[in-house]
């Protein structure tokens, strides 16, 4: 063997090899797919737990419901047959198309049937448009009964038409179904993340103590 030869070999035996660095470079390759899945599980909680305080919350979307956007349309539709029977628009309030909207979004997370024409939405919309009617002077006698009647019922139409469409009925059919999955997948999730996020801290405080141990 040259000089050279036995220099090059002694330099190559000088240089200390890591044992440990196979072992980081396999533990770096394990902490990423860790690390996503958390991710992954922790956006699936946050995005269930979003869907179901908004879309399959009855108690936000009565509020929702009420915009003066969808008041303002159903409270023209009713104004529009008010007038060409010559009634007073002013019998169908705003307030009263707000209740009847409300309870038909109450009804609708009930999982009941989207009608309007029950006997307890009668009953409620025709009190209502009696005191409007007391406070005009129409009320008491059989023709203010049947203009009553008439008021309620076209109240009660022109919101169940606002309702009624198969995407709608549809969903009331199935909201019971929607809300017991969106909590399962809350509960499910929600263990699942915190279980990852405390084997991630654990595995960074193993990569912690095991470089102090190095060094």
């Amino acid at each position: 063997m040259s000089r050279t030869q036995r220099y090059d070999a002694k330099q190559r035996g000088s240089i200390p090899q890591s044992p440990q660095q196979p072992a980081s470079q396999g533990f770096t390759k394990q902490k990423k797919p860790h690390g996503f899945l958390s991710f992954l599980v922790g956006l699936i909680f946050v995005l269930a737990l979003i869907v179901r305080l908004t879309v399959l919350s009855g108690t936000f979307m009565e509020g929702a419901i009420q915009t003066p956007t969808v008041i303002s349309r159903v409270h023209a539709e009713v104004a529009s047959q008010l007038q060409a029977k010559n009634l007073p628009t002013s019998l169908a309030t705003d307030d009263l198309i707000k209740a009847t909207l409300k309870t038909g979004t109450r009804e609708t997370y009930a999982g009941e049937s989207l009608d309007f024409n029950t006997a307890a939405m009668r009953s409620a919309v025709r009190d209502d448009v009696n005191q409007q009617a007391s406070s005009i002077g129409l009320a008491g006698t059989a023709a203010s009964d049947a203009v009553v009647n008439l008021i309620s019922s076209q109240v009660l139409t022109q919101a169940s038409a606002n309702y009624h469409d198969d995407t709608l009925e549809y969903f009331a059919e199935h909201v019971k179904g929607y809300q017991m999955w969106t909590t399962i997948i809350i509960i499910v999730s929600g263990i699942l993340w915190v279980l990852l996020l405390v084997s991630n801290h654990r595995r960074r405080r193993a990569r912690r103590l095991s470089r102090k141990q190095v060094a």
